[in-house]
């Protein structure tokens, strides 16, 4: 028998000293945001741009390994230990516009991962260079020193307007990479509320919907679009946001925000379509303990609110919103059967047909009796 002797080869981005394979190009579109949002800025004034100036664009993330347990979050392939990233934040701004003749001193601060770091580094200008706004070579790590080209005030707007620019689109991508986590979460999230709601009752144990799949479809567009419809303007453009922001990912590692927030947001869109409030499953909780004390429903009724406030005071139940809890249910659409379901059972036939025949027979009757008169519109 032969035995291959062949090693197999991690994907790039799950190797041993790779850069996480998901967080690297999410974590890249971010960066961009950053950057385009703090060019932005100079260019409400473009008059006051310098003649000559360099424009210094500094790195968003230093890739490391961290040094808290992370589970299996950074294990590789291979059993290495990947890449990941920590938020780095300049003091005044990622990007520097420089005047000729002159460096200017950066501060940093960095932590995240069980890891922290600050410094300086200082900017300035080597005339040698012509290359055009961009990052330098060797600016991706933290350095002493760094050196960008000198631009003519042209360029330098120029390039602040290609950073704007890829920003904005940046913030598009990112949208469209999150939206198939958006729809798993929107999913799992479904699945969780309605056992939690109704399975428990279910003698067949089949699974449970509080939700059709057209409702599931407006949940999930709701969170990418909004109330509105515009895109970015959800609570997945929220969470874009709150991801630009040097604080955010200080106690938690990017991905683990990311899904974690999706999880809540798709779960919170979900209780809402059916009129179940956040602190729903708590006050059914609640309820469960009271029935199981053997209590009457006027004991219950007058128990619930009392005893839960006296467990939770800052939820601050009222009666309307405990029987909203109490009263959450599946949307009337969730609980429509497969005819194929129907089909099994014998006992009650099909009569979907029958009725639309009817239904449709009704409506030309109606039609006739009112003769040709156009339909009136309101």
């Amino acid at each position: 028998m032969n035995v291959s002797t062949d090693i197999a080869v991690p994907v790039p981005g799950y190797g041993a000293g790779d850069r996480h394979g998901w967080l690297d190009p999410m974590c890249t579109l971010l960066e961009k945001i950053i950057i385009g949002r703090h060019a932005g800025v100079f260019l409400d004034a473009p008059e006051e741009l310098p003649a000559n100036a360099a424009l210094a664009q500094l790195p968003i993330w230093w890739w490391t390994r961290p040094s808290a347990p992370l589970g299996r979050k950074d294990r590789s392939a291979d059993g290495g230990q990947l890449l990941l990233p920590v938020r780095i934040n300049w003091v005044p701004s990622p990007v520097v516009v420089l005047p000729a003749g002159t460096e200017f001193h950066a501060r940093w601060s960095a932590v995240g991962l069980g890891r922290s770091g600050t410094g300086e580094t200082v900017l300035s200008i080597d005339p040698a260079h012509t290359a055009q706004p961009g990052y330098p070579s060797g600016t991706q790590m933290i350095g002493a020193t760094a050196q960008f080209p000198q631009l003519t005030r042209r360029q330098l707007a120029t390039g602040l307007r290609r950073l704007v620019t890829d920003g904005r689109e940046a913030r598009w991508e990112a949208l469209m990479a999150l939206q198939p986590w958006v729809d798993r979460a929107v999913r799992n999230a479904h699945t969780a509320v309605a056992w939690e709601i109704g399975g428990r009752e279910r003698p067949d144990r089949a699974a449970p919907a509080v939700l059709d799949p057209v409702g599931l479809d407006a949940v999930a567009t709701r969170l990418m679009l909004g109330e509105d419809g515009h895109a970015g303007e959800g609570l997945v453009g929220n969470l874009l946001d709150r991801c630009l922001l040097p604080a955010t990912f200080r106690r938690v590692e990017p991905s683990r925000y990311i899904f974690t927030t999706l999880k809540r947001d798709a779960e919170q869109e979900i209780r809402r379509e059916i009129g179940d409030p956040r602190i729903g499953p708590k006050v059914r909780a609640m309820m469960r303990t009271i029935l199981s004390e053997g209590a009457t429903a006027a004991e219950m009724e007058a128990s619930l609110v009392g005893r839960y406030n006296t467990r939770y005071p800052y939820d601050r139940l009222s009666h309307r919103r405990a029987l909203s809890a109490l009263n959450a249910t599946a949307d009337p659409m969730a609980l429509t059967r497969p005819l194929s379901e129907r089909h099994h059972e014998g006992a009650v036939p099909n009569h979907d047909d029958a009725v639309i025949s009817r239904i449709d027979a009704q409506r030309q009757a109606h039609a006739q009796a009112r003769g040709a008169q156009p339909p009136k519109v309101r």
